[in-house]
């Protein structure tokens, strides 16, 4: 007997029932085959609306201005949130999925300058795309916090 069962899920947390239900299964002699593929969709014409945090660093403030404006940029201009839902219905009903799926113009380009450009090349490229400003001061590595 063989059970196929194709889920696309969303979700920002692993509730764990999906490990529990599959060891129940292989438990019980079914073949569990499961198959991830991850959707990383660009910026869509959606209702998003970025917000600041409640309690914002006023040392990232410029470079978070930035961001919130080139995201509500893409929000606004971006194509048709269909594109993603097509996707992750092709992707549900694949017998080989791959494992990263890119959705919407531009999706890959910086995942691929960030495979081939040297670190120092690409955060410049980054900061020109995002329009990120400089933080004077700040040397972009994480130092410890020192009391």
């Amino acid at each position: 007997m063989r059970a196929i069962s194709r889920v696309a899920l969303v979700t920002g947390a692993s509730s764990g029932f999906g490990q529990a239900t599959a060891a129940l299964l292989a438990a019980q002699g079914f073949q569990v085959h499961i198959k991830v593929s991850l959707v990383e969709p660009t910026l869509f014409r959606t209702k998003f609306d970025p917000q600041p945090p409640a309690t914002p660093l006023a040392v990232y403030e410029s470079a978070r201005q930035s961001m919130m404006r080139f995201v509500r940029a893409g929000v606004e201009q971006g194509p048709d949130p269909e594109q993603v839902a097509r996707r992750i219905v092709q992707l549900a009903t694949s017998s080989a999925p791959p494992l990263r799926s890119y959705v919407g113009p531009r999706a890959s380009l910086l995942v691929a300058l960030r495979h081939w450009l040297p670190q120092r090349i690409f955060e410049q490229v980054r900061r020109r795309v995002f329009q990120i400003q400089r933080v004077p001061g700040f040397d972009g590595k994480a130092h410890p916090v020192r009391n």
